[in-house]
């Protein structure tokens, strides 16, 4: 637990555990293989069962709307000429141009506290925090964390981002920020006399450095007069969704030309292994058993469920882990508990150490009831697993609160009681297991 502790302060106040995490998130990257394997192999089947007929006619559309681009190309070519020539007479700098590279969506994050996603590139491809995040239609949002082969990138309807824009029509300049609502930002410095409209397109005013200018953010839906208020309530709807994305832009705004070649990783030369960190200390295939299901209780974890869905998943992992802590208590330790907790704290974006707190606590607590709990029937150790997630999520919820100071809906607490509820058959499947490869 104190370790735990020291883990969450030195994540939020300094930099010194990113090679800890980039070693931790090449341990975790085949969970987020696994999670994408079947979104790919569908893709490949139905790319791969297209018929001749419909393949000509998506090739002649293509041929169409290749023709128009170049069309639309060429006048933008002497527009940019154009400006540039404009620019130079007013002595001023002018950029040419950005550099984009192109990465896939790997997973949606559902944590109730932020709105993020997961793509499959990261440092190796020279990605850095705070790159800016598009796709066809306009901005996403920019990257927060870099690991070697993933990157995380916050959109901008999250509650904690804020974006600098323009109206587009005016020139006036002002701030968008998140809300948590889907593809929904909020403008609250927006003036009750100020010049907008609903309709009014957004984008970004290249302010702050992060965006770089001329990109579109969204546009204008709502404008409310509020009485007694210096600002009026607006809200706007972003260009770009999410839902309909699954090829991410990332964009550079420097002149030096960004090598698209993967380098080699600022991480230790050879990264660790499922096998080389502790998580059973069993010799027989019995520990293999367990790190598997625990293996495919993360990929559970951060499948991409619906969002009504989502909200009622139970917290697969931590069962997995009392599950083994009272069946097995001799292969179980804290430590066991603590290292799983780094990996989904790396996985679901969480600050590095907090699900390794709630972890580790659950199989201390486990491994000394274990005897008691063994005793108790299946709804009690049900009642058991709300009451101690119930504690967990509100130390969880304490800890988004003290250092990302972000606030949670009654949604957040849907977790516990699915928990409880799913308990007895995942006690009954995972027992079946142990029974039938006959762990001891």
């Amino acid at each position: 637990m104190v370790v735990s502790i020291l883990l969450l302060l030195i994540a939020k106040q300094t930099q010194h555990l990113t090679r800890f995490k980039d070693v931790l998130s090449f341990v975790v990257h085949p969970v987020l293989v696994a999670v994408d394997l079947p979104s790919q192999l569908f893709q490949w089947l139905a790319d791969n069962t297209t018929g001749y007929a419909e393949l000509r006619e998506e090739n002649h559309r293509l041929k169409s709307e290749s023709s128009l681009l170049k069309v639309k190309l060429q006048k933008f070519n002497a527009l940019e000429m154009e400006n540039t020539r404009l620019h130079s007479l007013l002595e001023t700098s002018f950029k040419l141009g950005e550099q984009f590279i192109s990465a896939s969506l790997i997973k949606v994050n559902q944590n109730p506290n932020t709105t993020n996603i997961l793509i499959d590139k990261g440092s190796r491809f020279n990605l850095y925090k705070g790159q800016a995040a598009l796709n066809e239609d306009g901005v996403l949002g920019q990257i927060v964390d870099v690991h070697p082969l993933t990157a995380s990138i916050m959109l901008i309807t999250d509650p904690n981002h804020a974006i600098p824009i323009e109206i587009n029509r005016t020139g006036l300049r002002t701030i968008a920020a998140g809300n948590g609502m889907q593809n929904t930002l909020l403008l609250p410095y927006i003036p009750h006399n100020a010049d907008i409209q609903v309709g009014d397109l957004l984008t970004t005013s290249g302010l702050g450095g992060v965006f770089p200018k001329g990109y579109p953010v969204g546009k204008v839906t709502r404008l409310t007069p509020l009485e007694g208020e210096a600002f009026m309530h607006a809200e706007a709807q972003t260009m770009a969704k999410i839902e309909r994305t699954q090829n991410i832009l990332l964009v550079w705004s420097k002149q030096q030309p960004i090598p698209l070649v993967p380098v080699e990783p600022m991480g230790p030369e050879k990264p660790a292994t499922l096998d080389q960190l502790p998580l059973m200390h069993a010799k027989s295939s019995g520990g293999f058993v367990i790190a598997l299901s625990i293996f495919f209780s993360m990929c559970l974890a951060i499948a991409p469920w619906p969002n009504h869905i989502a909200v009622w998943m139970p917290n697969w992992t931590l069962l997995t882990l009392i599950y083994w802590s009272i069946a097995l208590p001799h292969k179980i330790s804290v430590f066991t508990g603590f290292i799983t907790g780094l990996l989904v704290d790396i996985l679901t974006g969480h600050l590095l150490g907090q699900n390794a707190l709630i972890f580790g606590t659950a199989s201390f607590l486990s491994h000394s009831l274990y005897s008691r709990l063994r005793n108790y029937r299946l709804w009690q150790q049900a009642v058991f697993v709300l009451f101690f997630l119930l504690l967990m999520q509100l130390v969880s919820r304490w800890i988004d609160q003290l250092f990302m100071g972000a606030n949670t809906g009654y949604t957040y607490w849907f977790q516990a009681f699915s928990s409880a509820l799913l308990w007895p058959v995942i006690f009954a499947s995972l027992r079946f297991i142990r029974r039938r490869f006959r762990v001891q």
